[in-house]
């Protein structure tokens, strides 16, 4: 099955789907726990049946928490029902369907004629760029309170600054130099004694690996 895929799109089989599938029953703060454990961003939901109901991005978790959802309520509420799926037994077609996926993640779940699961055709994008900005000079005023006494980029999610998100996402797509540009508590020597930002500039590259890493305004 897939012997003969292009370079950039690999095909998950049934043996090593779990990762990617979240139940139609769980809340969104479920599904969404499971999607963040996934480099892809994404799942594929399910009904009690096992059948293929829909899909969900961390797109559709924020357009659906701007509406007004909250996290303890139905993963149907912002799931995308009926997306484009692939036959189990087409696969020319099914390679032909993900190359015209346009928006990211780029991923067809594989269904056989009963809507079961069978896998997912996931294609990656190679990118020849090697350079990027970090805008991280908002005001974070949205946020009120949480933000009082430290940027934005410096609030915690799942126990790390979001920045340090930022540059390890920046590291695994191949980033080799950045840029950070900032403006609240833009001196790091302020930001490591009034919120305990304990990076400079040097190590800042060492969290990024062999990322060149600048600051400025």
């Amino acid at each position: 099955m897939y012997k003969n895929l292009p370079s950039n799109i690999i095909y998950i089989d049934s043996l090593e789907l779990e990762k990617y599938i979240s139940s139609s029953k769980m809340t969104i703060y479920e599904a969404l726990d499971k999607l963040n454990n996934t480099s892809e961003l994404f799942q594929i939901i399910v009904d009690e049946n096992n059948h293929f109901v829909g899909t969900l991005t961390d797109g559709d978790i924020r357009r659906g928490l701007l509406s007004g959802y909250k996290l303890d309520e139905s993963v149907k509420k912002c799931m995308k029902f009926n997306p484009i799926s692939g036959q189990i037994k087409n696969e020319v077609e099914n390679i032909e369907k993900i190359n015209q996926v346009d928006s990211y993640p780029l991923f067809l779940p594989i269904i056989n004629e009963n809507l079961i699961l069978q896998g997912v055709l996931i294609k990656n994008i190679t990118t020849s760029i090697s350079n990027a900005l970090i805008v991280a000079g908002g005001l974070g005023s949205r946020l009120g309170s949480l933000t009082k006494h430290k940027p934005k980029p410096m609030s915690h999610i799942d126990g790390r600054p979001i920045l340090e998100h930022c540059i390890n996402k920046l590291e695994e797509a191949g980033i080799k130099n950045s840029a950070l540009s900032v403006n609240i508590c833009k001196s790091l020597p302020e930001r490591r004694a009034t919120i305990g930002f304990t990076w400079s500039v040097s190590n800042c590259a060492a969290i990024a690996s062999s990322a060149k890493f600048s600051v400025g305004k």
